[in-house]
């Protein structure tokens, strides 16, 4: 038996409810069971019973045994001066607070023995997902409704590094949102070398070189270190040249060319190709945050990230080395990635932290627009029968997984709660 089941089944009082007495054989109505308490206290707050004839309101605590309130030191905490009732498994002996004995409820004989065994068997299963096999008998409202609970709770926690971000910028929404851009453009694999790139870099810096393109990839390119080798053709020569001003202009110092890193990737995700076209768009686009939020479709949005490289690119994935002809766009699949983890984080703690609601009901609807992302986790709940129409519902999926499932918190999830109860 688990404090976390015991908390289930006070909650969605899935206990025997015939004749409820306290121990000492006073009637008990549970009028209502209290607010969920997740943080430190009392795990229930402000619950409504009648003991005997006398109406109480206040907090309940729930323990396996009774004698863990003295394992747990409450009699010391003024915390759990207000306790009402004390719920227990097994009450193996009295309880006193305040210098009189404080009512309690034992469960040990009402607690259905099947609702137990099938909770085990979901803590103790060696599946990725805890519920595998049963989660299609969910109805389709129970699993939209955790979804979009779970895709609330992805933006939430997303914004918290956004947050820590803003802070350090000294609250410049334009200056976080270029370094959080920057950063996803390195996709995962070159993620931190583009962040470092960016803080090298100011977004007030970058934007004074604006109207002049080549300056703007001068500066990305050698503040990146990858202009310290030997040019070997025009286009890096005059990148060097250009850059070589700029550095002693503004006292630049420039990040280890080896934090780039090549091996394994595609082609297309080569960092010398989204730092090009990282340049682009900063050269051809400005006011990036301010726009940003003003766009509420992923059409328009799609469309302002529609870059290319600079024409030296069609013709080169590497500086150096020459390659079949191709003009190199930010494809569909990278500004996906880029809306989904960039732009609706920001839009949606923008709209927290100004208390304009609309900036997070258009986060949501931006993920609502883009197609469904397919990796391991979405491929495991589709095998689940779980209907995933868009990335707000993979996004929700990936949020379920990495949270609820993987953490086995079956009790804290509609869906495992809803299969549980049947």
């Amino acid at each position: 038996m688990t404090e976390e089941f015991l908390h289930h089944i006070w909650r969605t009082r899935q206990f025997n409810p015939a004749n409820l007495r306290v121990t000492d054989g006073r009637a008990l109505e549970i009028i209502y069971p209290g607010e969920h308490n997740i943080f430190s206290g009392p795990d229930f707050f402000n619950a409504k019973l009648r003991i005997g004839d006398q109406l109480w309101a206040g907090n309940v605590e729930i323990h396996v045994k009774a004698s863990d309130w003295m394992k747990h030191r409450h009699q010391e905490d003024e915390a759990y001066g207000n306790v009402v009732l004390h719920v227990v498994y097994e009450a193996d002996r009295e309880i006193s607070a305040r210098g009189n004995v404080l009512p309690a409820l034992e469960l040990k004989e009402r607690v259905p023995g099947k609702l137990w065994t099938r909770y085990s068997e979901m803590r103790g299963s060696k599946d990725r997902l805890a519920c595998a096999g049963s989660m299609a008998g969910a109805s389709s409202f129970t699993v939209a409704a955790m979804l979009g609970r779970a895709i609330v709770e992805r933006l939430e926690r997303k914004t918290d590094e956004i947050r820590t971000e803003l802070l350090h910028s000294g609250n410049d929404w334009e200056e976080t949102f270029y370094r959080r851009l920057a950063h996803r453009f390195g996709m995962n694999v070159n993620a931190e070398p583009f962040h470092r790139l960016a803080l090298s870099l100011p977004f007030r810096l970058l934007m004074r070189h604006a109207d002049q393109p080549h300056q703007g990839e001068a500066l990305l390119f050698g503040q990146a270190g990858l202009l310290d080798d030997a040019a070997t053709d025009a286009y890096m020569s005059d990148l060097q040249r250009e850059y070589r001003h700029l550095r002693k202009k503004y006292s630049l110092q420039s990040i280890e060319t080896h934090a780039w890193k090549f091996m394994r990737l595609r082609p297309g995700n080569f960092p010398t190709l989204r730092i090009s076209q990282l340049a682009a768009l900063l050269t051809q686009r400005t006011q990036l945050f301010r726009a940003c939020m003003e766009m509420k479709t992923a059409e328009e949005l799609e469309a302002f990230f529609d870059v290319q490289a600079s024409a030296y690119w069609d013709t080169h994935y590497r500086f150096r080395i020459s390659s079949k002809e191709c003009v190199k766009r930010l494809g569909a699949q990278a500004t996906d990635v880029i809306l989904i983890n960039t732009v609706a984080p920001v839009k949606f703690l923008y709209g927290k932290m100004k208390k304009e609601e609309r900036y997070c009901d258009e986060a949501i609807a931006l993920l609502e627009e883009i197609n469904a992302e397919e990796n391991s986790v979405t491929r495991l709940f589709s095998a689940q029968a779980m209907e995933l129409r868009n990335s707000a519902d993979t996004q929700g999926a990936l949020e379920l997984k990495k949270n609820y499932c993987d953490r086995k918190r079956c009790l804290d999830c509609e869906i495992g709660r809803e299969l549980l109860g049947r």
